[in-house]
């Protein structure tokens, strides 16, 4: 439960639930405190980016984004990226 939350909790998460599956994840998000109130409002809002380096099915593509909404905070925003698969040759020689 430590882990819940950071990059290495939602990197555990995409392991243990789709093995074998390259994931990257990038954080864009920290930490910081200000005595202005509006100091919030300067700042960059914390963000993940995951990338999968191998195409994906819709459905586990679908089951892969709802782990990442589940594992995330609420607050944080997300971006997955899924490199596209190959288009198939037609006919052989």
């Amino acid at each position: 439960m430590r882990l819940r939350g950071t990059k290495a909790g939602l990197a555990l998460a995409l392991e243990l639930a789709f093995p074998g599956v390259p994931f990257r994840i990038e954080d864009a998000g920290g930490v910081s405190w200000s005595l202005d109130p509006d100091a919030a409002w300067k700042e960059a809002p914390a963000a993940f980016v995951i990338y999968c380096d191998m195409p994906l099915p819709e459905n586990k593509l679908a089951a892969v984004a709802r782990l990442i909404d589940q594992a995330k905070p609420a607050h944080v925003a997300h971006r997955l990226r899924v490199r596209a698969a190959e288009p198939q040759q037609e006919g052989g020689a």
